[in-house]
């Protein structure tokens, strides 16, 4: 089974011809995946068979991928078979599972590299050091195969490898070098002919690789990419790969031996890195999964700290949190055998002379990461170093995160060696504060989300209690499915029990009943046609039940084009209260026929007493003035002086009290207000107002003839009256106008002065209370179904208007 395939890539990506040996597509498009995300432009087959492997390899390949164990084939037999043609291509097993033992058989047979199928994030790296090794692999062949052609040649050319090159004699002494060997060691051609080549190349702690090495070669056997360290004149290590090619003599016995090294240390170094990288990249896939599970910030803060120790191969992590209050950072978790460097240290957050701040002080206020790859030499570092250095600490990071934003502390990561942190690790470690501080804002999202629904629960359950004291329920309406939702309370109102859930909207449409032949039906197709707002009141019945009466509104719903998709609406049961209003107005009825009852029983009460004060009382102090008279006559003229002058006080008693007898008779019930009408009655005591008070007033009329109902005569009559009382004591007008308007079947009356006039709203505040004579004057007009108004303003003078 084969598949060719070339993906569209980035520009600048390298091109690679890749043979998969794999039984799974899937697997495959995510190796091939892999090494595009890698930079890579793979062109690539699969196969799954041995026939169909033998016919994809050619020298042109550039890398096969092998999974170990295929139901037809493995990676051993295609190593085998790369090995029976002569073929140098990278060979890379990646598997599901495999063993130590496995692996490194697999090793030893050939492969450069193995990783598991679940670690795909280390397949770039290898591929890149697999082609290096070939290219070096490539580069090894073509010279020792030019040194085995002609001795003559390797003589000039071996000055111009970048190969080091080493002749020795059987006892190790150095017969000839190379400039490579200078260049990489140090030492001058001089300096290293004649010496011994294993003290030279195997100095101080590189001794213990010298068994093995003298194993091979006393074997006869050859060196083939042996690796070992190497001391050069400046004092630094390095590591250098050997292969040697032996020469013997026509007896047998080894003549000299010939040694090609080449430098690996920059090679070792980026194994190192790359190492070192997928360890991160293994602490940062530990830190995600945690982020997964993790229920609390301390949780999280635990798995980073361990990840990066146990997995991120460094010394010491630590995450503090800042103290606003004490302005320090404390620590929160920390992971690591150099644990105790933090025992009683303190990180301050403020800067200062008197202040201790370092790398995370730093990273916290400056919002930035502060990398320091030589603990030793950096000044922000110094009050700490004398202390790093007994725990091992040559490096450190420190990286600030953020909750809404906001700093809120630091990770701080530690390595045992300098220049640990290179750009790689930097950009990893990055990525694993920006972890914490997403997972910071979850959890502040989780703990808001959780408020926020604790609110709304206590809201839902105060709506409930509401509604049940407001006997009010809410419901809703799908348009589209008819179906039907309720509140709680809904059941109660409407009398069905909860365990049957909401019955059809026409099921409950049924029991309302409206006043006209219309079905209630039309209110919900109305609000829905028209997409307004509807209330309305319809009575409920049940059988068995009886009625109750319901106000309810109607809500329509709309979509984003205006179009009712769904109706919400509210029952409220103002079955009592409907009852209370009308008992109100019931009540309200009878208080008005009782109060014109009274007012009636007033006015004939008034006429029955003017009448025997005009008939009976009048009469009698004007029959007791003639006696006095008659009395003063008959008496002797000496007796009459005596007496004459009181007499004459009591005949001025006498005019006085009739003449308040009179005014008292007109007050109570004017005699021409029941036979000249309320016009006459009006103007004969608006005069009677004038010679009194002094006070001009003007009484017009639109119909002077017009008659009204005694009742409505009198009640008017005494709004005047009153008003004018009112005026006198009040106003200090000079001039009173009282109009008398018929308009069909209604009566304006209006009565306006010139007086200083009022703030009618005053009337409302404690200290100035409407007055008696206001009260009766609106009593009145509204006894008579009338409505009372009152107009003024200070110096503006009041007016009166009573319309019936």
């Amino acid at each position: 089974m084969t598949m060719e395939q070339s993906a569209t890539t980035p520009a600048g990506a390298k091109a690679l011809r890749v043979l998969v040996l794999e039984d799974s597509a899937r697997d495959a498009e995510l190796i091939i995946r892999e090494l595009r995300s890698f930079g890579y432009d793979p062109h690539w087959s699969r196969v799954d068979s041995e026939e169909d492997f033998r016919s994809h390899i050619d020298a042109e390949l550039d890398l096969v991928i092998a999974d170990y164990t295929l139901p037809q084939f493995d990676a051993p037999g295609a190593l085998a078979i790369l090995q029976e043609q002569e073929l140098s291509i990278p060979f890379i097993i990646v598997t599901g599972t495999i063993t130590e033992e496995t692996a490194v058989t697999a090793l030893k047979q050939g492969a450069d590299d193995f990783l598991l199928k679940d670690r795909l994030a280390r397949l770039g790296p290898a591929v890149r050091n697999a082609l290096q090794q070939r290219q070096l692999r490539d580069e090894r062949s073509r010279a020792q195969e030019l040194l085995i052609r002609s001795e003559a040649r390797f003589r000039r050319l071996v000055t111009r490898m970048s190969a080091l090159v080493v002749e020795l004699d059987p006892k190790g002494t150095i017969l000839f070098v190379n400039d490579t060997v200078s260049a990489v060691t140090g030492y001058s051609p001089e300096e290293i002919l004649s010496q011994n080549a294993f003290d030279l190349f195997f100095p101080g702690k590189a001794c213990a690789q010298l068994d093995p090495v003298f194993q091979i070669l006393s074997r006869g056997e050859d060196l083939r990419n042996h690796v070992t360290l190497c001391r050069t004149k400046a004092g630094t290590w390095i590591s250098l790969e050997w292969n040697t090619a032996n020469e013997y003599r026509v007896d047998g016995h080894l003549q000299k031996i010939i040694a090609f090294g080449l430098d690996i240390t920059e090679r070792e170094r980026a194994a190192s890195r790359i190492r070192h990288l997928s360890r991160l990249y293994a602490a940062t896939s530990k830190v995600n999964e945690a982020l997964v599970r993790s229920k609390s910030p301390d949780e999280v803060f635990a798995a980073v700290c361990r990840a990066c120790v146990e997995d991120g191969d460094f010394i010491l992590a630590w995450i503090g949190v800042a103290d606003q209050d004490a302005q320090r950072i404390v620590v929160a978790e920390a992971f690591g055998p150099s644990v105790e460097y933090l025992d009683g240290i303190e990180i301050a957050t403020a800067s200062g002379e008197a202040r201790r701040t370092g790398a995370a002080t730093f990273a916290y206020r400056e919002r930035q990461v502060y990398i320091c790859n030589d603990f030793h030499a950096d000044p922000v570092t110094a009050p700490w170093s004398e202390r790093a250095a007994r725990y091992g600490i040559a490096a450190t990071i420190a990286l600030p995160f953020f909750q809404g934003g906001k700093a809120i502390g630091t990770l701080s990561v530690y390595g045992g060696e300098k220049d640990i942190f290179n750009d790689e690790a930097v950009t990893l470690l990055r990525r694993m504060a920006e972890n914490i501080s997403f997972a910071l804002d979850q959890f502040e999202h989780q703990a808001k989300r959780e408020k926020a629904e604790a609110a709304l629960r206590l809201s839902e359950a105060r709506l409930q209690e509401a509604q049940s004291i407001g006997r009010i329920g809410d419901w809703e309406l799908d348009l589209e499915t008819r179906q039907l939702t309720w509140s709680p309370e809904m059941f109660r109102i409407l009398g069905r029990d909860p365990a049957a859930g909401a019955p059809a909207i026409d099921e409950v449409l049924q029991h309302y009943v409206g006043d006209s032949d219309d079905p209630p039906i039309g209110d919900l197709r109305r609000a829905v046609a028209t997409g307004e707002r509807v209330q309305i009141e319809r009575r409920f019945r049940l059988p068995g039940r009886g009625d109750a009466c319901h106000a309810i509104v109607i809500v329509p719903r709309k979509d984003d084009d205006g179009r009712v998709t769904s109706v919400y609406g509210t029952v409220q049961d103002v079955t009592e209260r409907r009852r209370l209003e009308e008992q109100r107005a019931a009540d309200a009825l009878h208080l008005a026929e009782l109060s014109r009852r009274v007012v009636a029983v007033q006015e004939e009460e008034r006429r029955r007493l003017a009448a025997e004060l005009h008939d009976s009382t009048s009469p009698n102090l004007s029959a007791v003035a003639l006696n006095l008279g008659m009395i003063a006559s008959d008496l002797e003229p000496s007796a009459l002086v005596a007496i004459d002058s009181r007499l004459a006080d009591t005949r001025v008693l006498l005019a006085d009290a009739i003449a308040s007898i009179r005014d008292a008779c007109a007050e109570l019930r004017p005699a021409t207000l029941d036979y000249a009408g309320l016009l006459r009655a009006l103007q004969g005591h608006a005069a009677a107002f004038s010679r009194r008070t002094g006070v001009a007033v003007e009484v017009s009329c639109s119909d002077p003839d017009r008659r009204l109902a005694p009742e409505l005569e009198s009640t008017l009559f005494r709004i005047v009256q009153e008003a004018l009382t009112n005026a006198a004591k009040h106003a200090q007008a000079t001039a009173i106008d009282i109009e008398l308007v018929y308009a069909g079947a209604q009566i304006v009356l209006t009565i306006s002065d010139n007086g200083v006039g009022f703030d009618p709203k005053a009337l409302g505040q404690s200290e100035r209370r409407p007055g008696l004579g206001l009260l009766t004057m609106q009593e009145r007009a509204e006894f008579a179904g009338g409505k009372f108004r009152l107009e003024s303003e200070p110096g503006k003078g009041a007016r009166i208007r009573v319309v019936i």
